[in-house]
């Protein structure tokens, strides 16, 4: 059950090509929600990690850390990804002669 703000999010990320990572994995409860009322009588899930469709694979897990001391009344959450990066080459760009001669003759009224 989402409200206008999480349709909002949902259309976000198809325009976008995004995923919310917390939402693919089955999970207990208690590791979906990531904010508690002062009172601790609600909870709701309210944070999100989004990430571009093209790295869909690389995430292995997303979920919250409840009783994280971090001070707060939000819950820590917290994605897995596995990445293989490759090494880039370094390119080079072949050095280009110019004629100053030619530069000042183009300058000159």
């Amino acid at each position: 059950v989402w409200n206008e703000a999480g349709q909002k999010l949902i259309e976000f990320c198809q325009e976008n090509t995004l995923v919310i990572a917390n939402t693919l994995f089955q999970q207990h409860k208690r590791r979906l929600y990531t904010w508690t009322s002062p009172d601790g009588q609600h909870r709701n899930q309210i944070h999100y990690i989004l990430y571009s469709q093209r790295w869909r694979n690389s995430i292995q897990s997303a979920k919250t850390r409840p009783g994280a001391d971090c001070g707060s009344d939000h819950e820590l959450l917290i994605a897995k990804f596995r990445l293989k990066l490759k090494k880039v080459g370094k390119t080079t760009r072949p050095f280009r002669k110019t004629s100053i001669s030619a530069l000042l003759t183009t300058l000159k009224p």
